[in-house]
């Protein structure tokens, strides 16, 4: 067993890299709502992503920190929850590049083509 120090340290160092993303997204989220009027495409473009990442972020924290409380000495039971723990990853993973996505695409939306005399 543990010493109650060791997991009360790695809590905050887990919860840490947490809120630090938590503070990104929601910094993302405000930014877009300032500058809706403006840049109404991308705005709406990085207000979706923000919304998503942190809304997986949360999720994905719960869930997994759900299914490893839920393991017990059955060798089957734990085979099924590490089967959904990856899964979980997986499903994260695809909605972490489809955010990625959305705000490349929010950089890159309504930008007008540079002529050629402009490049001069």
């Amino acid at each position: 067993m543990q010493p109650m120090t060791d997991d009360l340290g790695q809590s905050i160092a887990n919860q840490a890299g947490t809120l630090l993303l938590v503070l990104v997204y929601l910094a993302g989220i405000v930014l877009a709502l300032m500058f809706w009027k403006r840049y109404s495409g991308p705005s709406m473009l990085v207000l979706m992503s923000n919304v998503l990442l942190l809304g997986k972020l949360i999720a994905q924290s719960y869930v997994i920190q759900y299914l490893i409380e839920s393991l017990n000495d059955s060798r089957d039971q734990q085979t099924a929850i590490m089967w959904t723990i990856s899964a979980v990853g997986l499903v994260s993973t695809v909605m972490h590049a489809v955010g990625i996505g959305l705000l490349l695409t929010a950089v890159y939306i309504g930008r007008t083509d540079l002529r050629k005399d402009e490049l001069r």
